[in-house]
Parts: C-alpha cells; sequence; structure tokens
C-alpha cells in the first residue's frame, strides 16, 4: 500500500492536521463480488425459507418460483388443488 500523506499543520499541543492525497481504488473483480453476493443473498433467503416460514407454516405454504434475488411463495387458506389429467 502507498502512503498517501501530503501535508502536516499543528494546531496546538494535542491537535495536528493531516492531509493526504486522493486514494485511487481498482476494483478488478466486480463481477465475482456481484455473483459471490447474490449467492450468498440466495442461501440465507433459502435458509429463511426452509428454517422459518417452513416450520411455521408447514404443508399450506408453497414456493411458487424464485427469481436472483427474490421468491414467491403461496400460502393456502382452507382449500385444496387438486390436478386433474
Amino acid at each position: 500500500m502507498k502512503a498517501s500523506y501530503k501535508c502536516l499543520q499543528i494546531i496546538n499541543g494535542d491537535l495536528a492536521l493531516v492531509k493526504n492525497h486522493r486514494s485511487k481504488i481498482t476494483l478488478s473483480k466486480l463481477i465475482a463480488i456481484g455473483c459471490r453476493i447474490l449467492k450468498i443473498v440466495k442461501l440465507v433467503m433459502c435458509e429463511f425459507y426452509s428454517d422459518c416460514l417452513l416450520h411455521k407454516f408447514r404443508d399450506r405454504l408453497h414456493l411458487c418460483f424464485t427469481n436472483m434475488d427474490s421468491f414467491f411463495a403461496g400460502y393456502l387458506i382452507g382449500w385444496t388443488h387438486h390436478i386433474s389429467n
């Protein structure tokens, strides 16, 4: 890491003012970082669905679809759904 010290001004015996150069940060792995964040978010959402929602609502809650950062669940209240051929 490069030093970014530019100048120093002593205000009094207890206080000094230090001025730094602007640091330039290069983020070369943005796509990899973004993908990792989405994976972590999806894991947290799946854990919440299975540990909290399914635990509370059991077989009345159905996961309808998921997206990259969201999911939609349906909750059955007093009716059953039958699929006929």
